[in-house]
């Protein structure tokens, strides 16, 4: 009988993007012309993001959270959606650099993002740990002849 090493790639995985995130929460995402910090970290962000998607492009940007949300939800049971979930989120989250300019706090103004600053990068990173992460636990279930299960609520 072989020792099935999903439980603690499983756990490492979710432990190193939650970690991640959470210390992406805490920094500065960006600096814009007008302003650099304070009130891009990265909590202000995620507590108001949505509404980004409304007043500019570049907020849309802040739709890869629910992604991400949704690959965290799919990791322990289905290992392929979650590819598919941080794939998304990675690939949004980088589309973040396409943009020169983003909603500013006055309303109908833009400014122009001058710099990505720690929090940016490391929440990029949470999105490419738990889609690197999710080919490993996708590979290691196969190997283990586990089907992928259906999720079931109840």
């Amino acid at each position: 009988m072989t020792n099935n090493p999903y439980p603690i790639a499983l756990k490492t995985v979710f432990t190193l993007s939650i970690l991640l995130y959470v210390i992406s929460l805490t920094q500065e995402g960006f600096c814009t012309v007008t302003r650099c910090g304070g009130n891009w970290n990265g909590f202000a962000m995620v507590a108001l993001g949505a509404i980004g998607g409304i007043l500019s492009a570049a907020g849309l940007v802040w739709y890869a959270n629910p992604l991400l949300w949704a690959a965290w939800w799919f990791l322990k049971k289905q290992p392929k959606k979650a590819i598919y979930f941080s794939g998304a989120a990675t690939a949004i989250s980088l589309s973040f650099l396409l943009f020169t300019e983003i909603a500013d706090q006055q309303p109908g103004r833009e400014s122009y993002i001058t710099a990505y600053k720690a929090g940016y990068w490391l929440w990029v990173a949470t999105m490419i740990a738990t889609l690197l992460g999710s080919i490993v636990l996708f590979f290691i279930k196969k190997q283990f002849g586990e089907e992928e299960e259906r999720y079931y609520p109840y």
